[in-house]
């Protein structure tokens, strides 16, 4: 196995909060959220050796925020972003690896109801990684992918649909974490 489990493993607890807002309308939705959470003992991958373990940090605090929004356009078509901003730092102001700071999704769906086809593309903007506790580090990237699905059969309430989906449609590599040595 590439992972295995660390016997000094201590369990991370934390002390949470978040408030937020959603509103959604016959033909659009937004929402928004604040999360906040003191943890302790946040337990993080450790890929400093291999086979890799888990690890446990020191205290630190994470907050951010979250927004999304859609809206139904005419001719089936449905765009859609989320947003997400994290920041995660201990007492001294140190920032802590592992989540990106900056991570947005983009998403046009575009569907024909009558016929049950459905297709989309997707694109996840994440920005570079701090680097964590072993020193890794992932610089910042995009993947967008394609979805295509139909439906070939429908029965009453049950449907089956077939779809094909392309990956990192752009070939993007190199979008993994690197060691502190960059590799």
């Amino acid at each position: 196995p590439s992972f295995v489990g660390n016997p000094d493993l201590v369990p991370e607890t934390a002390n949470t909060y978040n408030a937020g807002y959603s509103w959604a309308g016959p033909r659009a939705q937004i929402s928004a959220d604040y999360f906040h959470a003191d943890v302790t003992n946040g337990i993080t991958f450790d890929l400093s050796g291999f086979p890799f373990t888990y690890a446990n940090l020191r205290e630190y605090t994470s907050q951010g925020v979250n927004l999304s929004g859609s809206v139904a356009l005419g001719g089936g078509f449905t765009p859609s972003v989320a947003y997400t901003y994290t920041n995660r730092e201990d007492a001294a102001g140190v920032k802590i690896g592992g989540i990106a700071e900056h991570a947005t999704m983009v998403k046009l769906l575009w569907m024909h109801e009558r016929s049950g086809i459905r297709a989309n593309i997707r694109g996840d903007l994440v920005s570079a990684l701090p680097p964590a506790t072993d020193g890794s580090y992932q610089p910042a990237y995009q993947v967008w992918n394609a979805q295509f699905a139909a439906r070939i059969l429908r029965r009453g309430s049950n449907t089956v649909s077939m779809y094909v989906q392309v990956g990192n449609l752009f070939d993007e590599s190199d979008v993994f974490l690197y060691g502190a040595n960059g590799q």
